[in-house]
């Protein structure tokens, strides 16, 4: 009845679920690939591992742990890994600061404003075919647009797919072939942002190293369950990361939104602090007796509001002929460079002048800002080889294909970033000018090759 000699229970211990059990949860219930949970539940394991935290650490980061960890002292080591990959949507919120969203979008915007040229590796081409082609890539496709928006996009989220478009039901699924492009069925190329894709692999991608496409999605899946095969489309890359990382990425690259919104920080706090520090570099100091202020604490605040209102650059401040009153300055002499300097900081990671990235002109003991431009334009070309003319031959590939019913095997030569102003021409032809005559003078060459020379 009243249970006097039944043994008394003890108390379950409460378990606690561990990383590795929430990961496990994790990667049976969302629709990931076999690879993507194997990386999840290893991720899961380097958590669960216990990691010992320097005591002057800010955080307490339970993250990847190697194998040498224990010879990388803590604080380093933790500042380096917590700089992981800090999501799609974050990327998306970063971009909205003017710094961030300039370098992200006036390099491709820079790139595609030479414009191009297009030529025919093949005799029989018409000259006036070429043309056409060109002439409905820019006006009604808007290709170098498009090509200038994916590069951006690839920099905000360090990825981007673009896919053509077809008007019929065209199979995406099967490696492509030119020759199931129909007459008229190309409708021009879309930019999918990484966030909306799934990945799926073929054994080669994912169990062979040896492989060129180890660790390279092999199909591009959409939320509406359409599998597009990599051959059909292009996916562009921010950066490259090391093959262990790539589903952190989902096998893209590194944002530029997350290598540089740190600096832009810094830079933005620090000239943020102008203004405040403009009307607070004047520092008052009046003696005042401790015994006074501690006896009369409320008359000599007083005294203090009424110095406080009365000491602006429009009143007179009024004192005793024995009041000891001094005005301590603060020098902003410097500050410019220092917020210069932060700046240039951020410039370095966009990989762009800081003067293009702010629009303002060089400062400095002989700043002309020609080193910086010429190097701008590398990277310019880089972006125009790597990125926007893979995008332009695919499209030319494949609309020569829904015009012409062949591939026309067109060329894309990209016209000169730097445009020679006209000194700069008239000092080239006086230069030429005066070789020729060298050369002709010398009888290298005569004067009939020489005008073959020029006319050619």
């Amino acid at each position: 009845m009243f249970n006097f000699f039944k043994k008394k229970e003890e108390p379950k211990e409460e378990v606690k679920s561990s990383f590795f059990d929430d990961y496990s949860e994790i990667a049976n219930k969302t629709q990931l690939t076999p690879l993507q949970k194997l990386d999840l539940l290893r991720f899961s394991i380097q958590k669960s591992a216990p990691i010992t935290i320097a005591q002057d650490s800010s955080d307490n980061y339970g993250g990847l742990k190697t194998e040498n960890y224990e010879h990388v002292p803590d604080v380093i080591f933790s500042h380096f890994a917590k700089q992981g990959f800090i999501g799609f949507s974050a990327c998306a919120i970063l971009k909205q600061n003017w710094i961030i969203n300039n370098a992200c979008s006036i390099p491709p915007q820079d790139a595609i404003r030479p414009g191009y040229k297009l030529t025919s590796r093949e005799e029989t081409t018409k000259q006036e075919d070429v043309e056409i082609i060109e002439r409905i890539s820019k006006t009604k496709y808007h290709i170098l647009d498009l090509a200038a928006k994916a590069v951006e996009k690839k920099k905000v989220f360090g990825s981007c797919l673009v896919v053509p478009l077809f008007s019929n039901d065209y199979d995406y699924s099967v490696p492509f072939n030119p020759d199931s492009v129909r007459n008229n069925t190309y409708r021009g190329m879309i930019v999918i942002e990484p966030w909306s894709l799934s990945f799926d692999f073929d054994a080669e991608s994912l169990n062979n190293p040896m492989s060129q496409d180890f660790y390279s999605p092999t199909w591009f899946k959409l939320p509406n369950g359409l599998r597009i095969h990599k051959s059909h489309c292009i996916f562009l890359r921010n950066t490259t990361v090391p093959d262990i990382l790539k589903p952190t990425y989902y096998y893209g690259g590194i944002p530029l939104t997350q290598m540089i919104y740190q600096r832009v920080y810094c830079a933005e706090k620090v000239a943020n602090e102008a203004p405040m520090l403009a009307l607070s570099k004047r520092l008052l100091v009046a003696d005042v007796p401790y015994q006074q202020f501690k006896t009369n604490r409320g008359k000599i605040e007083e005294n203090l509001n009424a110095i406080t209102y009365m000491r602006d650059n429009f009143g007179i401040l009024t004192k005793r002929p024995d009041a000891q009153i001094q005005q301590i300055d603060t020098s902003l002499s410097d500050f410019d460079s220092l917020i210069l300097t932060q700046y240039q900081l951020v410039s370095a990671i966009a990989q762009m002048p800081a003067t293009k990235l702010l629009k303002a002109q060089p400062t400095g003991l002989n700043a002309t800002g020609e080193y910086d431009f010429k190097d701008y334009i590398q990277t310019l070309q880089t972006i125009q080889d790597n990125d926007i003319k893979p995008i332009i031959d695919r499209h030319n590939q494949l609309l020569s294909l829904s015009l012409f019913g062949k591939d026309m095997q067109l060329i894309t030569t990209f016209n000169p970033i730097d445009t020679p102003s006209k000194i700069e021409i008239a000092q080239s032809n006086g230069s030429k000018a005066q070789t020729l005559a060298t050369l002709i003078g010398s009888g290298v060459i005569s004067q009939e090759e020489a005008r073959e020379a020029l006319r050619s």
